[in-house]
């Protein structure tokens, strides 16, 4: 039966295939859950993120510094978690939405001259309660180098 099976399976994917079906957006399904205060919730990590990438973008990148930004939410070829992904040289910020449906932001720093300054900004509500400190593997350089190797030119830029 075995060769059979192994026998038919070209005929069968072709005459049938099955199409190949990706996850729901884990955010998309958090926002639909009835729930109000954790979507309020959600909404106001989003928005603090944004708020301190934007402050980054504007206030401490240097000209010609290239930077990887990618907006993971509407993108169907990464993974269902992630919603956003920021790096530049010596800052990483990411924000994701766990399996619980709460969004969570990631960060790390490499040797950052601003670093004591983004950290006043992750104080805030709420990121002061859902942004988590990541150490980078194998390290921090290599990680951001991979990033700008490995990643579409399209989601790289420059000041």
């Amino acid at each position: 039966m075995k060769e059979l099976k192994s026998h038919l399976t070209p005929i069968i994917n072709t005459h049938f295939p099955i199409a190949e079906r990706l996850p729901t957006k884990r955010w998309i399904i958090a926002q639909a859950r009835p729930e109000r205060h954790q979507v309020t919730q959600n909404e106001n990590l989003e928005a603090a993120y944004h708020r301190v990438m934007e402050a980054v973008k504007t206030l401490y990148l240097k000209p010609n510094e290239i930077y990887y930004e990618r907006d993971l939410k509407t993108d169907k070829s990464e993974g269902s978690l992630g919603m956003h992904s920021f790096i530049t040289p010596t800052f990483y910020f990411t924000l994701f939405c766990e399996f619980t449906y709460a969004y969570a932001v990631e960060y790390a720093f490499h040797n950052c001259p601003f670093e004591a300054e983004i950290r006043k900004m992750l104080l805030a509500y709420p990121l002061d309660r859902q942004a988590k400190y990541r150490e980078l593997q194998p390290d921090f350089k290599t990680y951001y180098q991979t990033a700008l190797r490995i990643q579409d030119s399209a989601f790289l830029h420059s000041l």
